[in-house]
């Protein structure tokens, strides 16, 4: 736990402690730095909270548990989604594609929703939800990515999904003449399935 360093006075050896709020936040057991590290990795790369917490640990060395992970999210929750709607979004939509791949990614008792340049391999948008997806999410999710490439005047071509029921009648409201395509991957699981 981090909360304040004894120092020694190089001139009279007497100690003293030292504030280290501007390192790490009071009562805390982790950095300011491995705070928005572990926000940036979940709000930016759209990494759900237990791959969140194991890419902290193989690439860093910091085990955060993902529980706490979520509580950083939740907590810096306004400032998440600014970022995307401002400086990220730019930089993800700068050379946009064209092409969209939708998911829905289950995390626990969260689910979330993301959008993906297919050629690119940049997230553009993402929604956490507290419960399983339904028309409406899906709904005012393709309503929020329309909005921010009408805003940069950028045309969807096409959307890819993994042909869940979830999808059609969304995009066909939504989207309306933009392509719907279904990935590649569900289909072959499909087909192995049924053989």
């Amino acid at each position: 736990m981090v909360t304040s360093a004894q120092h020694s006075c190089t001139k009279c050896g007497k100690y003293f402690s030292r504030d280290l709020s501007d390192l790490a936040p009071p009562d805390s057991h982790d950095t300011h730095r491995v705070m928005d590290l572990a926000v940036r990795v979940v709000a930016e790369d759209g990494l759900p909270y237990r791959p969140a917490s194991w890419h902290l640990w193989r690439a860093h060395r910091v085990f955060v548990p993902f529980a706490t992970i979520q509580n950083w999210v939740e907590a810096g929750g306004k400032k998440a989604p600014a970022r995307m709607d401002t400086d990220f979004l730019d930089w993800a939509l700068a050379d946009f594609s064209g092409s969209v791949a939708v998911d829905a990614l289950d995390d626990g008792p969260f689910c979330m929703l993301s959008a993906v340049d297919h050629r690119c391999s940049k997230r553009l948008r993402y929604d956490v939800l507290d419960h399983d997806p339904t028309h409406e999410d899906i709904r005012a999710f393709l309503e929020r990515l329309q909005t921010a490439l009408a805003a940069r005047d950028l045309t969807l071509w096409g959307v890819t999904t993994d042909g869940s029921a979830l999808y059609p009648v969304p995009l066909a409201e939504v989207l309306r003449d933009v392509p719907h395509h279904i990935g590649a991957f569900p289909l072959v699981a499909e087909v192995v399935k049924a053989v």
